[in-house]
C-alpha cells in the first residue's frame, strides 16, 4: 500500500449483464498518498470519477460495463472487485461486427517493442464508422478518454490519489510510464472476441 506500487485495473464489459465477454486492463502506479482506505478502492473511484463517462462513450449501447477488478503487481491476482450496476455503452445505432474495434496505441520513452502497447476497446456502433475508418466525432471521443486515463487520473483530488498510467512489461517485470496515445484511424480486428451478440 505504498506510493509507487503498481496495480492493474480490469474494466469488464458484456453484452449480457451476467456474462463477461470483454476486459480492458489498465496499469497504474500509485503516485500520491491514498484518499480512500485501500489503494484498490481508491483506484476504482478515480477511474469512475475521471474516465467512466468517456469510456462508456467509446462503445455500443448493446454492451454493458458491469464491474471492476483490481490486483497488485507482480501477480496481479484480483484483490478487490466491485460491480458497477448495468451501464450501457453510450453509442446508439446498430453495433459493428464484434471483431471490429477501435485501438488506442500507447507509447513510452522506451522505443523498443517492450515500450509500446495497445488497448482494444469494446465494439462500437455503425453510427461512428465512415467506411473502414472512424468518424471525426468518434476520434474526438477516443482522444478525450485517452486524456482522462493519462492526465486526469494522474491528478490527486479530494476524492482520490494520483494514479500514473503505465505499461507493464511481463518480460522485464517493470512499469514504464505512458507518455502518449495514438488514435488509430481505421478499425482493427481482434481475433479472440468470439460471438458477442
Amino acid at each position: 500500500m505504498a506510493v509507487n506500487d503498481i496495480y492493474r485495473l480490469n474494466v469488464i464489459t458484456a453484452n449480457n449483464p451476467s456474462i463477461a465477454v470483454a476486459v480492458n486492463g489498465f496499469y497504474f502506479r500509485q503516485r500520491t498518498a491514498l484518499i480512500l482506505d485501500t489503494p484498490e478502492e481508491d483506484l476504482v473511484a478515480a477511474f469512475q470519477e475521471e474516465c467512466e463517462f468517456n469510456y462508456l462513450n467509446t462503445f455500443t449501447s448493446a454492451m454493458f460495463l458491469i464491474k471492476y477488478q483490481v490486483g497488485k503487481s507482480p501477480e496481479f491476482a484480483t484483490a478487490f472487485e466491485v460491480f458497477d450496476g448495468v451501464q450501457h455503452g453510450g453509442l446508439t445505432g446498430d453495433p459493428l461486427p464484434p471483431r471490429n474495434c477501435a485501438v488506442l496505441s500507447k507509447k513510452t520513452s522506451d522505443f523498443s517493442r517492450r515500450g509500446r502497447g495497445r488497448t482494444y476497446l469494446p465494439p462500437a456502433s455503425e453510427s461512428v464508422s465512415s467506411g473502414i475508418g472512424l468518424t471525426t466525432g468518434y476520434r474526438t471521443a477516443l482522444t478525450d478518454f485517452a486524456a482522462n486515463v493519462q492526465d486526469d487520473m494522474n491528478a490527486e483530488t479530494l476524492t482520490h490519489a494520483g494514479w500514473q498510467h503505465v505499461l507493464w512489461s511481463e518480460a522485464d517485470q517493470e512499469a514504464k510510464t505512458v507518455t502518449s496515445y495514438i488514435i488509430n484511424l481505421r478499425w482493427a480486428s481482434q481475433r479472440d472476441r468470439g460471438n458477442l451478440y
